[in-house]
């Protein structure tokens, strides 16, 4: 009986105890960083890109292919996140092939509330060693390229479906080919218009040797001129050519 009771005072002290010093306070859960969206279902999901000028139909053919100076937009799923909390103060750039390029930054109309960003495919002198691999050699006129957004000091956001966001980068664009075409015929006509007329050059001076005697005093009995009336008349006519002796 006696360890019984003791048992029972146990229990009865502890009870009155807890009821004294009220539940117990639950730990607070460590502070989450900023590697931490990335982890689980409701992780940041690029899912589209295409050109902004082609938004009505982002899945045509037209929408996938860019230039420099193209909007790219990007659409997805829980991308606001890497806007708030412990990411809200990390800068967030466009990236291609995986790569990120610095001074490509969000450009309006974006709202980290919705679910598309836009960005202006432009190159910057603080982005040259970023846009060698993406512009290849200079005899490269175009490629195909993955597009994703993240942080500019991390990892590109994962996309959902490779083929939705992989874009046709022209890296000349298409009319610039007519552009130059049309150049070098003007340039061809020119020089053919330069070598066999007098477009670049005073025209030739026009000898005349015989004139009418009412138009002539001091000709010779034969019509012609005498050589000082020549000499006179090729001054007139042609002052930056010399007389003939």
């Amino acid at each position: 009986m006696g360890i019984r009771h003791i048992r029972l005072c146990a229990a009865v002290t502890a009870i009155f105890a807890a009821i004294a010093c009220g539940p117990a306070t639950a730990a607070d859960p460590p502070p989450a960083t900023c590697d931490d969206i990335f982890a689980g279902a409701s992780a940041p999901t690029v899912t589209k890109a295409y050109d902004y000028r082609h938004k009505k139909d982002p899945d045509s053919a037209e929408a996938k292919s860019v230039n420099l100076d193209s909007v790219i937009t990007i659409e997805g799923d829980n991308l606001n996140k890497l806007f708030e909390g412990a990411c809200a103060k990390r800068g967030v750039v466009l990236f291609i092939n995986g790569l990120p390029m610095p001074g490509l930054t969000i450009k309006p109309p974006s709202n980290p509330k919705d679910r598309f960003f836009n960005f202006t495919l432009r190159r910057a002198d603080s982005a040259r060693d970023a846009w060698v691999p993406v512009l290849g050699s200079p005899l490269s006129n175009s490629g195909d390229v993955n597009v994703s957004m993240g942080f500019k000091d991390g990892f590109a956001v994962n996309s959902a479906d490779a083929e939705a966001t992989t874009l046709h980068f022209h890296v000349v664009p298409p009319w610039w080919f007519l552009w130059a075409f049309g150049f070098l015929i003007v340039l061809g006509l020119f020089i053919y218009l330069a070598h066999s007329s007098n477009i670049m050059r005073d025209p030739s001076p026009v000898l005349i040797t015989r004139l009418a005697p009412s138009v002539c005093r001091g000709c010779k009995a034969r019509g012609g001129f005498s050589r000082s009336s020549r000499r006179m008349f090729l001054s007139a006519s042609s002052p930056g050519t010399s007389a003939i002796r």
